[in-house]
């Protein structure tokens, strides 16, 4: 009998506490239910928008290959519109100013490329629409302005290509031994590569008629 009566005292302490807590528990269930679904939609919506944003790149990317600005532009303008702050956004800003480079546009481009500039994300993307920028204005004889970019750019994973951009823009001030010290040190971070971009650069750097002093290492 004394145990029977323990758990009974048991059942009804538990009773009470539910009858005086009962209704902070549904509370808090309900809330953790609430934001268990206010994520999943959260990621739903996220992923419906990453989707969209990929879909319209994939348009400009596409309509730009076949030679179809119209429908480049069309996408490109709802990518920003609709998807400004992602990263097909910035990628579909350079597809767009390559475009209009090989069109002989470069004041578009230029605008396209500034604005990569100004929504880059991370150090990776800064480093590209730098390089990108660099490298119209020095197309366009703006050599100063180049370096002055080229110069801003403290760190990049795009060593190489920096580097050969600014054997290029030395070459094209004058300066052919600033220049061969730059491609000198794209190829020696290439290495025995024979990559596409090795060879180009080598055969910049035997344009310049400046024999090796130090074979296989930059000076």
């Amino acid at each position: 009998m004394d145990t029977y009566k323990t758990e009974e005292e048991q059942v009804e302490a538990l009773k009470k506490w539910l009858r005086e807590n009962g209704s902070s528990i549904v509370t808090g269930i309900l809330l953790a239910l609430a934001v268990v679904f206010a994520l999943k939609a959260w990621l739903a919506y996220r992923d419906r928008q990453a989707q969209a944003a990929s879909n319209l790149f994939t348009q400009v990317v596409g309509s730009v290959q076949t030679g179809a600005p119209d429908k480049a532009q069309a996408a490109y303008d709802a990518l920003i519109k609709d998807h400004g702050g992602s990263h097909y956004a910035f990628f579909g800003s350079l597809a767009m100013a390559h475009y209009w480079v090989d069109q002989g546009k470069k004041d578009t481009a230029r605008a396209l490329l500034q604005w990569a500039l100004d929504h880059a994300d991370g150090p990776d993307e800064q480093a590209l629409a730098h390089l990108r920028m660099a490298r119209l204005l020095l197309d366009e004889g703006k050599l100063d302005q180049a370096a002055d970019l080229l110069q801003a750019q403290v760190a990049s994973p795009y060593g190489p290509l920096f580097a050969e951009l600014e054997g290029d823009l030395a070459r094209a001030k004058g300066d052919p031994e600033a220049a061969r010290k730059a491609y000198d040190r794209v190829l020696a971070a290439a290495g025995g590569d024979a990559s596409a971009l090795r060879q180009f650069v080598q055969a910049k750097r035997d344009d310049l008629g400046i024999p090796d002093t130090a074979p296989g290492k930059a000076q």
